[in-house]
């Protein structure tokens, strides 16, 4: 796992820092944490390949949260243990390569030295103590950045942007950095093999490994002459071909498994069912690849010439003039073929066992499967080049003589024909996947291009460099070029730069493989760069925006600093600091967006207190939401001083001063209308001061006040009064000194002090609720809104509202949902005062303090001043229930979460509130 952890000093300015295992780096790691103690609070960005994590540290605690997980401990190590997540691999021993000795310099005030000796793959984390010293120190990406962080953090706005302007760019063509930078003490530039993950380095006898992924050293070994290319016997043993025999590592620490003694063996090596074949100047061996003893040996009284090569059942040997097959389970001779000549280049196995072989100096012959003798022969070959590309049944190779232009030759086995598909190639070739064909990969002559064509010899993708190039490499999906200092990384593809990379010196060497990719400079510095495809790139650009965007929030520039974190949002939308960021930026410029991201935040740093306050802030700012408790809620309802939810648990009852703490619970049920001192839960009726169960027949209304439900249902006051109900009223509402009854097919009012009728009326449709409103009564049906005189019951007038529309009563006037729009009526005469237009189909209303609040089928909860009628503000919460409770809002969203949210917040009009400072455009 390729891991990267960026702290901020107070600033937010990153320093990298990771943990290691090692001796040195233990006590290299305590050193710098008895310094870092000295600062109050420090925080992270763990960047990783599989995604992001974040630290942070008060005092020496630590606290970091990976993808929700939260862990604590006294040092960052435990911290991150804790946290990992158990569905994933275990979390590895080290996780990158820790420059403690730059940081250490640049802590002395040696931060030119710091610099020099970090190069190309210098970390942000020197800017957190002094930005580069000079201009020539910018040049590479990466240190570039550094730079521009560290004029963030001294607050030179103008010049960081400037930088971060200037890397995001570089970043969007394509240019990219390495992940660690190592200097060896080889004397030449060494050789480099990429095995397993791990970086094979040989020179002068002596090899070494190290950590492809952090640069390690994992072990050095001094061994004399040798190959300098390990094979890879299996996923722990390496095999090292060395002048006077053949030895079996360990791949994970080099110490010695066995070693067989050979006379100069020749490096191709062949493997097959547990052994594995290595031809030397006298014999061809058989060996045991567990315990290294020699199983059989094969001497064809002839030299061979190369290393044997596998084919269908058998195995090939180059000895002298002939090919000799062999048998490779006893080493028994199956027959010899006769190819004329000496042959002068290692065997090449064809895919349909068929065998290729250069013969003397200008020809190449082809054996096919099964056969003793020679199948094709193609002569007038010369100066053809080491190695060719095999596909199927063709064979290309580069041939050519003197100070003539070579040629790329294609030949074909199965028809016997050959064909020039070009002029002025310069080898090496390689074979690459060209979506559905194979294509093959060259330069150009001057070296100042790379090409590739399909077999026939049709150009497939043509790319110009500006330099001749040195090293380059390829494997499926990728051509990685070295061009002076600089890497250019081609998609295989269609020839387009994907990446581009400067780095310190000239590339030397290159090694390239599917895991990652390493460079040599002139100088032996060894680069390790990204694996092909990986999303670090993508990390790296989004975290560059984010700081873009955090420059232009500190600069005032809001507008620009929405639009470059949107960018950096779409690189990766559940990033914790682009949440942040994106979440602040939402708050000083009142985007309602910024409300989800507030409430994801606080759930997934719940322990985070600086966090919870900004949160917590910013929700207040934008929406009035006062409290947020996730408590996985499906619906809720109030009383004057109850907060009654239905969770996934049962039934509870909560004060709204503290609505994370349930007072009392009971069993689950649906949850019914709030009369008085009771909520009916399911079939019963429940006290709101404990839950304690109604006694059965009696329906609550408020003091002293309740219907029995008996076979003739009797409508009590205490011991005042009581009265039958009659036939159709079923429904009553307590409104100050009025009992307002309704039904199904009448409507009625009676006095709350001593039970009179004052007035009762046949209706033709069933209401639904009914609300006193000043002389006025206001009764709901399906078909309308009707009023009627609050002495008499005459109807005044009627107001058609469609069935469903929500409605609900403010002070004077009346406001109904229809469409999109909010309708204002006056209660008096039912006259239209005016409409809103909230933008979607209005779902529920309510009132609550000095607003309404609509919720709406595009997932928003709107609030809406009544008296200038205009939208507050707004919030992407899509409820599922809600209650006003006095001046609050008691809220329930689909993700379970209870919110309170007051309405007498007193926000500015939405007016006002889209006059945002536009400082960038000055």
């Amino acid at each position: 796992m390729v891991s990267t952890l960026w702290l901020s000093l107070l600033a937010a300015t990153p320093v990298t820092i990771a943990t290691g295992t090692s001796s040195t780096a233990c006590g290299a790691r305590h050193a710098l944490m008895g310094t870092l103690r000295q600062v109050p609070r420090l925080s992270a960005t763990w960047v990783d390949d599989r995604g992001t994590a974040d630290a942070r540290t008060v005092r020496g605690r630590w606290t970091v949260i990976i993808d929700g997980h939260q862990g604590e401990g006294p040092d960052l190590e435990h911290a991150l243990r804790r946290a990992w997540p158990s569905t994933r691999t275990p979390l590895p021993e080290g996780l990158v390569a820790p420059p403690y000795p730059l940081l250490s310099l640049a802590c002395e005030g040696r931060v030119a030295e710091a610099y020099r000796r970090a190069g190309a793959a210098v970390p942000w984390a020197l800017a957190t103590i002094a930005p580069p010293p000079d201009r020539e120190a910018q040049g590479p990406l990466l240190r570039r950045w550094a730079s521009a962080r560290g004029q963030a953090a001294a607050g030179r706005s103008k010049v960081a942007i400037r930088e971060l302007r200037t890397v995001v760019k570089r970043m969007v063509a394509g240019a990219t950095g390495p992940i660690w930078r190592a200097e060896t003490t080889f004397e030449d530039p060494p050789e480099a093999t990429v095995i397993g993950g791990r970086v094979l380095l040989f020179d002068n006898g002596t090899f070494e490994a190290r950590s492809l992924k952090t640069g390690e050293v994992l072990w050095r070994r001094a061994l004399g002459p040798a190959e300098p290319k390990p094979v890879a016997l299996n996923a722990e043993t390496l095999l090292l071909v060395l002048d006077d025999g053949v030895e079996a590592i360990a791949a994970h620490t080099g110490q010695p498994r066995w070693r067989t003694a050979l006379k100069a063996p020749r490096p191709q090596i062949a493997t097959k069912d547990g052994d594995l074949f290595v031809a030397d100047a006298e014999a061809v061996t058989a060996i045991d690849i567990t315990t290294g003893d020699a199983r059989w040996q094969y001497d064809g009284l002839l030299t061979p010439v190369a290393g044997p090569v596998l084919t269908g059942h058998h195995l090939a040997v180059p000895m002298g003039p002939v090919i000799a097959v062999l048998n490779p389970k006893d080493g028994v001779e199956a027959g010899r073929i006769d190819v004329g000549d000496e042959l002068s280049a290692p065997l090449i196995a064809a895919a349909d066992g068929g065998l290729w072989a250069f013969v003397g100096s200008d020809d190449v012959v082809f054996v096919p499967a099964a056969r003793t003798t020679v199948g094709r022969r193609f002569e007038g070959l010369p100066g053809a080049a080491w190695p060719p590309a095999v596909v199927g049944g063709r064979l290309a190779v580069v041939a050519g003589t003197g100070t003539g232009p070579r040629r790329l030759v294609v030949v074909d086995a199965r028809r016997g024909r050959r064909k020039t598909a070009a002029r002025g190639v310069r080898p090496p070739l390689a074979t690459i996947a060209g979506g559905d064909r194979p294509l093959i990969v060259h330069t150009t002559r001057d070296r100042r291009g790379m090409v590739a064509r399909a077999l026939a010899g049709p150009l497939a993708w043509r790319v110009r460099l500006p330099a001749p190039l040195g090293a380059w490499a390829a494997i499926p999906g990728v051509v990685l070029v070295a061009v002076s200092n600089r890497l250019i990384a081609v998609s295989a593809a269609d020839g387009r730069r994907v990446h581009t990379l400067t780095l310190d010196g000239r590339v030397a060497d290159l090694a390239l493989a599917p895991e990652g990719a390493v460079a040599i400079l002139d100088d032996g510095t060894v680069y390790g760069l990204l694996p092909p495809g990986s999303p670090r790139h993508d990390v790296w650009l989004g975290q560059a925006r984010l700081h873009l965007a955090r420059a232009y929030l500190d600069a005032g520039k809001l507008d620009a600093a929405r639009k470059v974190a949107t960018a950096a949002l779409v690189d990766d939308e559940h990033f914790y600091n682009a949440r942040v960021l994106r979440a602040e930026i939402g708050t000083r410029t009142r985007d309602d967006s910024a409300v989800a991201d507030w409430l994801a935040l606080l759930e997934t740093a719940p322990d985070d207190r600086t966090l919870a306050t900004r949160a917590r802030h910013g929700l207040q700012t934008l929406a009035g939401i006062r409290e947020v408790q996730s408590i996985d809620a499906r619906s809720v309802r109030t009383s004057s001083t109850w907060v009654v939810t239905r969770t996934s648990t049962g039934i509870q009852g909560r004060r709204p001063a503290t609505p994370g703490v349930s007072v009392w619970t009971a069993p689950d049920a649906p949850l019914g209308p709030v009369q008085g001192p009771a909520i009916r839960v399911g079939e019963r009726w429940l006290q709101l001061r404990d839950g304690a169960p109604v006694p059965p027949g009696l329906e609550p209304l408020g003091e002293d006040l309740y219907i029995e439900r008996t076979a003739a249902p009797t409508l009590r006051r205490g011991d005042r009064w009581s009265r039958a109900l009659p036939d159709g009223l079923t429904k009553v509402r307590w409104d100050g000194d009025d009992l307002l009854l309704f039904g199904p097919s009448r409507v009625a009012r009676w006095s709350a002090t001593t039970g009179e009728v004052r007035w009762t009326r046949r209706r033709r449709a069933p209401v639904e609720a009914m609300w006193r409103v000043g002389e006025r009564v206001l009764l709901r049906t399906a078909g309308g809104l009707h009023a009627v005189d609050a002495d008499n019951g005459r109807q005044r007038y009627r107001v058609s509202v469609g069935a469903g529309a929500p409605v609900v009563v403010l002070g004077p006037q009346a406001v109904f949902g229809e469409g999109t729009e909010l309708k204002f009526l006056r209660a008096d005469d039912g006259r239209l005062r005016g409409t809103l237009d909230v933008g979607a189909r209005v779902v529920r209303l309510w009132s609550a303090g000095a607003y309404l609040f609509a919720a709406l089928d595009s997932g928003d909860l709107v609030s809406v001043d009544p008296r200038r009628r205009r939208r507050v503000a707004s919030a992407g919460l899509r409820v599922r229930d809600g209650a006003a409770i006095g001046n609050q809002l008691a809220v329930v969203d689909d993700a379970g979460r209870l919110l309170m949210i007051d309405g007498q917040r007193g926000l500015r009009p939405e007016r006002q509130r889209r006059s945002r400072v536009r400082n960038d455009r000055r």
